[in-house]
């Protein structure tokens, strides 16, 4: 029987905080069950938090004395290094052992859940014969880059663009077909030659299911969020508003894919991504392995990384008063807003 390494470890921020005792959370639920024992406690030497509102209180508050912290930023931001001594995230960095890019099929586990993004002559010609209608537009968030909004405007001028979720609503129903909620969007998304693909931030590397969700559907998204997005997907295969000069362009392009069936075809049967971008998601997939292994391989004394003195001290101290502070003004404001109700 092989021992394994014994560690003390506690995932925290968003809805990590609410899961059973004992379970891990993707991208961790493999790597880390299969090569260490795993023991939950209040007093962990490794701490996990995912990106939230909240994430800095779970690192700084909850769990102050814990050596080692690790984050998994989900989101456009770049992960600050004077409170956390690794991070994954979307940002283009090297950063000796502390830092690791994953890659967007990997960041989000769509092939584990959906399967290949390969396209099958059997998809392609079914879509192809489906009266399918012109574009949708699912999003909720209305405090996203503006340039979401925008886009459904232009798109628009070149058809009616279905807006099935809360923002911009015109479609009236639900869309949910299963209690699968990714599922029931792709499926929906399925039914529309081409697709609204706006990240909720422009930046580079950041790239989300905004664009696989109809990438798995076959429908052509208009894309609109990383630069860069060309280095990991096939631009031919898509509408990437980053390769135009402007949207004018890009609606210009949309018009003209609209208005010529063939033209249409040949950018569906493009494949999504090109055979020489295709080996990227498995090397990154073994070598996210082989980085995890690196940190809790070491004691936690060693895999420290985050300094230890004056300055990174009165950093994370003034981030704790900030943290407080904002917590005294959210409980007091919502004891404000109940006395209200209740007419006190």
């Amino acid at each position: 029987m092989i021992l394994r390494k014994k560690i003390s470890i506690r995932f925290v921020g968003k809805d990590w905080d609410q899961l059973p005792p004992g379970q891990v959370p993707y991208p961790f639920d493999k790597v880390l069950p299969e090569n260490y024992e795993l023991e939950f406690n209040d007093k962990p030497d490794f701490v996990i938090s995912k990106e939230s509102r909240d994430f800095y209180r779970s690192a700084l508050l909850r769990f102050p004395d814990a050596p080692v912290r690790v984050l998994f930023a989900g989101e456009a931001f770049t992960p600050d290094f004077n409170i956390f001594d690794y991070a994954i995230g979307f940002d283009h960095l090297d950063y000796t052992d502390r830092y690791f890019r994953m890659h967007t099929c990997n960041f989000f586990s769509f092939e584990f859940a959906y399967g290949s993004l390969e396209k099958s002559e059997e998809a392609i010609e079914r879509a192809l014969k489906m009266d399918r209608r012109f574009c949708n537009f699912i999003y909720s968030n209305g405090r996203s880059n503006p340039m979401r909004q925008e886009m459904f405007h232009l798109i628009s001028k070149v058809g009616r663009v279905d807006a099935a979720g809360k923002l911009l609503n015109n479609y009236g129903g639900a869309i949910h077909k299963s209690d699968d909620w990714r599922a029931s969007k792709i499926e929906f998304q399925g039914e529309y030659r081409f697709t609204i693909s706006v990240e909720n931030s422009r930046y580079h590397g950041y790239t989300t299911e905004k664009l696989l969700n109809p990438m798995f559907s076959l429908s052509i998204p208009i894309y609109w969020g990383n630069p860069r997005v060309g280095e990991y997907f096939n631009s031919d295969s898509f509408v990437n508003a980053h390769a135009y000069e402007s949207l004018d362009q890009v609606v210009e392009r949309v018009r003209e894919l609209e208005q010529d069936p063939q033209l249409y075809e040949q950018v569906l049967r493009q494949p999504w991504m090109r055979e020489d971008q295709k080996p990227a998601v498995e090397e990154n997939r073994k070598a996210y392995e082989a980085w995890i292994k690196n940190i809790f391989d070491q004691n936690p004394h060693d895999a420290r990384r985050r300094g230890e003195g004056t300055w990174v001290w009165a950093y994370e101290d003034a981030l704790r008063s900030r943290i407080q502070a904002n917590s005294f003004l959210d409980k007091y404001l919502f004891r404000k807003k109940l006395k209200k109700l209740m007419g006190k």
